[in-house]
């Protein structure tokens, strides 16, 4: 099987792959997608498109003729047709859509795409009908539709997207991120009333939209019983005004702050795309108790008794419960355990990510499997609620 991964237009698998051998990536490619590569199966990657004037342009007058960015995809058109993949993976819908409209205008070999969503429910409301109707058009000219959040795909089937709709469960690189011995040592917590208790270290990660900055503040900021660290893209002048460090920092400073930090949080606004969740995988397998707003699907990403869950929109649920991880040691170690072992079980790894597109790629190319592994969908897809054909 010869495989085309057409990765978003900012990036670029060589350059990323330099990244990855100074240490500052987590993975050789992006979202580990290498991991499906063997001798059977090759990967293509899509080049990073520019320059940048040249894409404002003609994203510019296509964005106002068609709604959709055409640059990247006709940047690579040419390497599409030369490699001749047998399917197209896409990872969200700012790639899919424009490949399966242009392959409907020049009347293209209709190659199989997995169509991988992340914003696309989150954006719904704010479509008009004919925007509504081009998607679904579009959707239905999919081998699949696959989302990283069960929610999505929910909605995916409630207004059918295609008659094929999957849960792909995401995973991280764990080999990049692994608990550091003998990192976080310090003495004995006094009692959380006394004057000289130390301040509970308290880590947030991400630049995502639905990050919910504001009740983050409103929770532990400008309160000595905390110190927050903050590692994100954003400049965040609020929560530096409360006395938290915000910092962009790369892959070895993350890992530090992971280590440093009693307890991670990830305050998200409502959303349909599991928000957060590459934060909360990370945490996890450093070995971190987590607390997450209840939202975009993280509940049944890792289950019941992996993250302390919170209402949205809630500061004081948020800051009483990473008080009651920090307050109760053997409660915040038994969450560690149940996380790190369902990350593990479930294989919400980069290469357990990778499988999956693998294995979904063989339903979709050779659904009877005569020619390739023969094991039921739900064996080779890792979960038998995620296939949902």
């Amino acid at each position: 099987m010869k495989i085309f991964v057409l990765h978003a237009r900012h990036l670029d698998v060589a350059a990323w792959q330099i990244q990855y051998a100074l240490g500052r990536r987590p993975d050789l490619t992006p979202y580990g997608y290498h991991h499906a590569a063997d001798e059977h199966h090759q990967l293509v990657h899509s080049r990073r498109s520019g320059p940048a004037w040249l894409r404002l342009l003609v994203d510019g007058l296509s964005r106002a003729l068609t709604g959709l960015d055409f640059f990247h995809v006709l940047c690579n058109l040419p390497r599409i047709l030369k490699e001749r993949p047998d399917i197209i993976w896409t990872h969200t819908e700012y790639e899919w859509m424009p490949w399966l409209q242009l392959s409907r205008w020049l009347r293209l070999r209709r190659i199989p795409v997995i169509a991988q969503s992340v914003w696309l429910a989150d954006r719904w409301p704010t479509l008009n009908e004919r925007q509504r109707q081009r998607v679904i058009r579009l959707g239905a000219d999919a081998a699949a539709c696959t989302f990283l959040s069960p929610l999505n795909a929910a909605w995916a089937r409630s207004v059918n997207l295609n008659p094929k709709v999957c849960w792909v469960p995401f995973g991280i690189s764990t080999e990049s991120f692994q608990p550091i011995p003998n990192s976080t040592e310090r003495p004995p917590a006094a009692p959380p009333d006394e004057a000289d208790a130390p301040a509970i270290r308290v880590l947030s990660v991400g630049s995502d939209r639905h990050r919910d900055w504001a009740t983050l503040g409103q929770a532990l900021g400008g309160n000595s019983r905390f110190e927050l660290r903050v590692a994100s893209d954003q400049a965040l002048v609020d929560l530096k005004a409360q006395g938290a460090t915000v910092a962009k920092v790369d892959l070895a400073m993350l890992r530090q702050w992971y280590a440093w930090a009693d307890v991670v949080a990830v305050s998200l606004a409502p959303n349909w795309h599991a928000s957060g969740l590459t934060t909360v995988l990370e945490a996890c397998a450093m070995g971190k108790p987590v607390v997450v707003t209840d939202t975009g699907g993280l509940r049944d990403c890792l289950g019941a008794g992996a993250l302390t869950l919170v209402p949205p929109n809630d500061a004081a649920a948020l800051r009483d419960a990473v008080l009651h991880l920090h307050q109760h040691p053997d409660a915040a170690a038994l969450q560690v355990g149940v996380a790190r072992a369902r990350v593990a079980h479930q294989q919400l790894t980069s290469r357990g990510y990778a499988r999956r597109h693998l294995a979904l790629s063989k339903q979709l190319l050779d659904p009877l499997g005569v020619s390739g592994d023969t094991r039921p969908a739900s064996t080779t897809l890792g979960h038998t609620a995620h296939t949902d054909f």
